[in-house]
This record gives structure tokens, sequence and C-alpha cells, in this order.
């Protein structure tokens, strides 16, 4: 049996199409083994780094304890503070409403109950400004 002429000619292109497969499989193989390379190199410097980083996360972890620790020991003196401002606030206020109806600048008629209880019946019978002014 002969071989057609053409017969060749495709042999010639399987044989090419195999060279170029065997190519890449060579190219595919170095690629593969510089990226084993670079990640073992990778794991090397994650490796040496780790230490550091895990001191510098305990660090952190210490200094946001002892932030919070100081914020806590703040509250409680500043929250006595502002209730005896506060309390200092109502008793100017007090003092200042008992001024001004001893003074004669407040009428009695406009303050709450639990203030007339304080004044006594008729109020403030010393020194006031209405008397001065001859009214």
């Amino acid at each position: 049996m002969a071989i057609p002429g053409d017969i060749e000619t495709f042999l010639n292109r399987k044989y090419a199409i195999l060279q170029q497969q065997a190519d890449a499989a060579t190219s595919n193989a170095n690629t593969a083994n510089l990226t084993g390379r670079a990640q073992a190199g990778l794991d090397v410097v994650r490796t040496q780094l780790l230490p550091k980083e895990s001191a510098a996360s305990i660090a952190k972890m210490g200094a946001e304890t002892g932030l919070i620790g100081q914020q806590a020991s703040v509250i409680a003196p500043e929250s006595r503070a502002r209730i005896a401002n506060l309390n200092a606030e109502t008793a100017l206020t007090g003092t200042n409403n008992r001024i001004a109806i001893r003074e004669g600048l407040t009428e009695r008629s406009i303050l709450p109950d639990s203030l007339k209880s304080v004044m006594g019946l008729r109020g403030y019978t010393g020194y006031r400004l209405g008397s001065v002014l001859g009214e």
C-alpha cells in the first residue's frame, strides 16, 4: 500500500503540535518551579516577621487595656464632681430665690408652695426694698 504524499505533511504537522505541547509543558513546569520558590521565600519572610507581629499585637492590647483602665478611673470622680456641681447650683438658686423674696424683688404668690412654707405664713418681715423707695 502506498502512502499518499499528503501524509508526510500531516505527520510533520502532528510532530510540530506535539513539540508545542512539550514546550508548553516545560514552560508550565518552569513557571510552577518559580512560583513555588517565590512562595517558599514568602513563607520564610512571614515566619521571620511573625514573632515581631505577635509582640506588637500583645503590646497594643496592653496599651488599650491601660487606656480603658485610665478612662474608667476618671468616671467616678467626674460623676461625683458633676453631682456636687448640680447640688451647688440648686443651693444657689434656692438662696437667690430667698434673697429676692427678702428684698421684695419677687412676689410670694408666684412661688411654689414648698418655698412659701420655708418663708413662713406672711413671708420675710424684715428689710424690704419697697419701704426704702417709699412704696
